[in-house]
């Protein structure tokens, strides 16, 4: 049982390895080594004189003086041991002086006053290494005071092994005296490795919110990245053609307050200030997109509805960004269809394209991250982006039936009323 305790408060330090506690552990199993040595010897020469003595308390005394050392070195080096060959191999060493005092010690009976006081000075180099375990700050406050308590319990032992010589207490003491100390080791270690475990637990589940955490920050900036790299090549298009001399005021005037308005939501978005939000025309922001588009050569079919939803405007003008670079891309050249359909409680803004539409491999998951059909040239971030940030406000996007030809998607955003509808009779 001693033994067990031993390997179990090894593997402890094993889990949470430090220097300071490979002394400790360490000598903790030198201790554990000197009372299965003691306890085989007495086994194995019961009654012989020659096991009792001053060798014996000399070699008790020199237990207490290694184990002393070894809890002095866990405060002074940063050198770490391996506690189990550090412990087992001066358990060894004083083991076999145990074994040699067989032979060399005389067969010599202690006079009553000194087995007294070799059995004082025993007991007390072991309160001593009871206190000094007390003191090891590594160690949780129950465990060390189990391991101190047992650590007296030793120095018990050994005195009493002593008197038993004498015949001034039973065998039976002594047994009892190893067994306390065995159940108070176990459980001190028992207690210690679970602690390690939850530690570790712990550790690891911090390891994984931190990697969850790294992880979302990653994604994003993946995704701030896919909506900066849009705006500013429609923003680039767009400054081009200002200073093309040959368009005409309409047109420069509309691309001047387009160039403003993404001018302003980039520097939002990068900024990280999101729009409130409010109740929104959507016409005009829609607006600002398209013609955002149109500086980049693409088509764009329109009819502005004079719909008002209730939105964060930036979100829905980076939402139609990703539609219609989406269709853009895999829409070969076609014209983009915005169909825009108000109803009492939502508006839906259909957004469709004549490209070969979504393949049937990737429908199912569309909208995940990452997912994107095998001739994609994308990154698979934009659609995923693109229904957070309308379920943030109570939006939808969903992938239409199969079309004919190409792909349709639908934006359904929460109706927003206006002055003018509450002026309505029929609005109410």
């Amino acid at each position: 049982m001693l033994f067990l305790a031993s390997l179990v408060f090894y593997f402890f330090w094993r889990v949470q390895p430090t220097s300071a506690r490979a002394w400790t552990v360490g000598a903790a199993i030198l201790l554990a080594t000197q009372v299965l040595a003691r306890a085989g010897i007495d086994s194995a020469t019961q009654g012989d004189p020659l096991t009792r003595g001053e060798w014996r308390g000399v070699l008790d005394l020199a237990t207490c003086a290694v184990t002393m050392a070894l809890l002095i070195a866990a405060s002074r080096t940063r050198f770490t041991p391996d506690p189990l060959l550090l412990g087992v191999g001066l358990g060894v060493l004083l083991s076999a002086g145990r074994v040699i005092g067989l032979f060399v010690s005389g067969p010599h009976n202690m006079s009553e006053i000194e087995a007294i006081s070799m059995a004082a000075v025993v007991l007390l180099g072991y309160v001593v290494l009871g206190r000094e375990m007390w003191r090891d700050a590594g160690l949780p406050r129950a465990s060390r005071a189990r391991l101190s308590a047992a650590t007296v319990l030793i120095g018990i032992g050994h005195v009493t092994s002593v008197w038993t010589a004498q015949s001034w207490l039973p065998d039976a003491a002594l047994n009892l005296a190893i067994t306390a100390v065995a159940f108070l080791w176990l459980h001190s270690a028992l207690l210690l490795l679970g602690r390690a475990f939850e530690d570790q637990r712990d550790h690891y589940a911090r390891l994984e919110r931190d990697l969850d955490r790294t992880e979302s920050d990653a994604r994003h900036s993946r995704e701030l990245l896919h909506e900066v790299r849009s705006m500013v090549a429609g923003i680039a298009c767009a400054t081009r053609l200002l200073h093309d001399h040959d368009i005409h005021d309409t047109v420069r005037l509309r691309l001047e307050l387009t160039l403003r308005a993404e001018l302003a939501r980039l520097e939002r978005l990068l900024s990280e200030r999101h729009s409130a939000e409010s109740a929104v025309d959507l016409d005009r922001t829609l607006d600002v997109v398209f013609e955002a588009h149109r500086a980049r050569g693409r088509m764009i079919e329109w009819q502005p509805s004079g719909a008002h939803v209730r939105c964060r405007p930036d979100d829905v003008a980076e939402v139609m960004d990703i539609l219609l670079d989406n269709a853009a891309t895999h829409g070969q050249g076609s014209a983009s269809r915005i169909e825009v359909s108000p109803g009492d409680d939502e508006v839906r803004i259909t957004v469709t394209d004549h490209g070969p539409g979504v393949p049937d491999e990737v429908r199912d998951h569309l909208f995940d991250w990452g997912v994107r059909g095998s001739r994609s040239p994308g990154e698979g971030i934009g659609l995923h982006r693109a229904r957070q940030l309308l379920a943030e406000q109570g939006g939808q996007l969903t992938l239409a039936h199969a079309e004919p030809d190409g792909s349709s998607f639908v934006i359904r955003l929460p109706a927003a009323r206006t002055p003018e509808d509450d002026d309505d009779p029929a609005g109410r």
